[in-house]
């Protein structure tokens, strides 16, 4: 939380009255949108600066209206503040969206209250973490996903812009993005996520050799990737680009390639096979089968790489900041181009045939990580629905990772 924000949450949101008072004016300020007799849910996004968080939390959110909601309201800082004003088209098909620049309001999607049912509507206060764990606890328990629609609009801009410049709308298209230190700068305590992306050419390469178009998004301040091929394009380079073009992208794309950072979660929300590179555990899961993760590499003082059992013992999870790491002796290395090349042969299989896998090997992934997280086990206690794909390839390369 900005520090701004925090000085803010302990003078005005943990002492009982001030708080009941701040909800109050919250309730104040969605009356206008709630209908007698409509079943209403609101929610407070309070970091739509950031796009992960825009993106994902509305992901999580989508899901919740297989509960019977007639109405689901978002309250937002306003659209100027969006870390990608193009996704509001998306989240006005299905939301009814309610901006305030009054900072008190929005700081209490921060509040870990639960679901609190006041004047005609639920209202869900809970911390991004928290709600996605409970959004990863209905898939395991075997939710339908439910997936974002792409604006006509937003499709037809897009459509317009490939063709401009000389590539075929309706060919397949691999949308790239790898987290670096070009991207979100102020953000260097994330400084884990990293990743080289001149790692990333032969799995870039193999896949324009097998015919997909592959287009990257990202900060115009990461380092290029100079692939000749007018195939190959860095659309964030483009004196055109536009927040839009985010949004087309990942909803109109074959397949994406991504590291853990925002856009990411936009290729989830519209359902997309995912190969996520550079991974580490967390408590947060998709259940998307077409999600295929290779893990980063760990580390300990020895020398010793950690196996995914060993990375969840050392609490690689709850790692937020670079230094978190340093302090447990732990250093990280990405995958290697071999690696992304092998994970990029295994996404064109799987493209090809959806049925292709390794059962017992995924049976085994689950188990793994079931034993140290429980949001991915069902109410029952078993492990009935594979929380993601490990990469098959990646396993093979690395046969000590589910030791």
């Amino acid at each position: 939380m900005h520090r701004d924000r925090t000085e803010l949450f302990k003078t005005e949101l943990t002492e009982p009255d001030r708080l009941a008072h701040h909800l109050r004016r919250l309730l104040d300020l969605v009356r206008p949108h709630v209908r007698p007799g409509a079943k209403t849910l609101v929610y407070v996004n309070a970091q739509v600066a950031r796009i992960g968080h825009l993106t994902h939390e509305t992901w999580c959110l989508a899901h919740l209206k297989a509960m019977g909601y007639d109405r689901m309201i978002i309250v937002t800082a306003p659209l100027a503040d969006y870390a990608n004003k193009a996704f509001r088209e998306v989240m006005d098909l299905d939301f009814t969206v309610v901006e305030t620049d009054d900072l008190i309001l929005t700081t209490l999607g921060f509040i870990d209250a639960g679901l609190v049912s006041v004047e005609g509507a639920d209202l869900l206060l809970l911390p991004t973490l928290k709600f996605s764990e409970y959004h990863t606890r209905l898939l395991a328990g075997g939710a339908r996903h439910v997936f974002f629609t792409l604006p006509d609009g937003i499709r037809a801009r897009t459509e317009r812009y490939l063709e401009a410049r000389g590539l075929d709308p309706r060919a397949p298209f691999a949308v790239m993005h790898v987290r670096d230190a070009g991207f979100a700068p102020e953000m260097s305590y994330h400084s884990f996520r990293f990743s080289p992306i001149e790692s990333y050419r032969p799995a870039v390469e193999r896949l324009l050799e097998r015919g997909l178009n592959v287009l990257r998004i990202g900060d115009a301040a990461s380092p290029a990737l100079e692939i000749r091929s007018p195939n190959y394009r860095e659309v964030m380079r483009d004196e055109e680009y536009d927040d839009y073009l985010d949004v087309g992208l990942c909803g109109l794309c074959r397949m994406g390639i991504c590291t853990l950072s925002g856009p990411w979660s936009l290729l989830q929300g519209f359902g997309k096979p995912i190969f996520f590179t550079n991974a580490y555990p967390q408590t947060f899961w998709s259940f998307l089968p077409q999600e295929v993760t290779f893990y980063k590499h760990f580390f300990d003082k020895s020398g010793h790489e950690l196996s995914y059992s060993e990375q969840w013992q050392h609490g690689v999870q709850h790692v937020l900041f670079a230094e978190e790491l340093e302090t447990k002796g732990l250093t990280v290395e990405s995958n290697s181009a071999e690696e992304l090349l092998a994970g990029a042969e295994e996404m064109l299989k799987r493209l090809e045939d959806p049925e292709w896998e390794d059962a017992a090997l995924q049976q085994r992934y689950a188990e793994v990580a079931g034993t140290y997280d429980p949001n991915v086990r069902p109410p029952s206690g078993e492990v009935a629905r594979w929380p993601r794909r490990l990469g098959v390839s990646y396993a093979k390369l690395n046969p000590g990772f589910l030791d």
